[in-house]
C-alpha cells in the first residue's frame, strides 16, 4: 500500500514539475514578444469533427499579420462555438528577433504559413497574363 503512495505522489510531483516548466517556458516566449501588429481573422477552420465532440462544434481562428514584407498565418488555440465567434482583428504581440513566434489574446499562435508578399504580389499577376 505504501508503494502505492509513493508511486502516486512521484507521478503527481512529475506532472506538476512539467506543468511548471511549461508555464515557465511560456512567460518567457510571452516576455518576449514585444513589438505589435495588426492581425486580421482570415479564417475559421473546424479542427475537430463533431462525432469527436458531442453536440458541439470546435472552430480554430487562423490570423493574419505582416512583419516586414512577410505575412504570417498562425492559429491559436482559443476555440469558438461557431465561424464567427472570434473578432475581425486583433492585436499581435510578436518577438521582433523571431516573428513567427507571436500572441493573440493571451494565447499563443502556432505558425501554419507564411509567404513574401511582393513574391505573392507577383506571381498572381504572372497568372493574369
Amino acid at each position: 500500500m505504501n508503494d502505492i503512495r509513493i508511486l502516486v505522489i512521484a507521478v503527481w510531483c512529475v506532472i506538476v514539475a512539467i506543468w511548471f516548466i511549461n508555464f515557465i517556458r511560456k512567460l518567457q516566449e510571452e516576455k518576449g514578444c514585444t513589438a505589435l501588429a495588426a492581425g486580421k481573422l482570415s479564417y475559421s477552420d473546424q479542427k475537430i469533427p463533431k462525432m469527436y465532440r458531442g453536440t458541439r462544434d470546435c472552430w480554430i481562428p487562423v490570423y493574419e499579420y505582416e512583419v516586414e514584407g512577410t505575412v504570417y498565418m498562425a492559429e491559436i488555440a482559443k476555440a469558438g462555438t461557431n465561424a464567427n465567434a472570434f473578432a475581425a482583428e486583433s492585436d499581435v504581440h510578436y518577438n521582433p528577433l523571431d516573428p513567427g513566434i507571436c500572441f493573440i489574446d493571451g494565447f499563443k499562435g502556432k505558425i501554419i504559413s507564411k509567404y513574401d508578399k511582393e513574391n505573392e504580389k507577383g506571381k498572381k499577376d504572372e497568372l493574369r497574363v
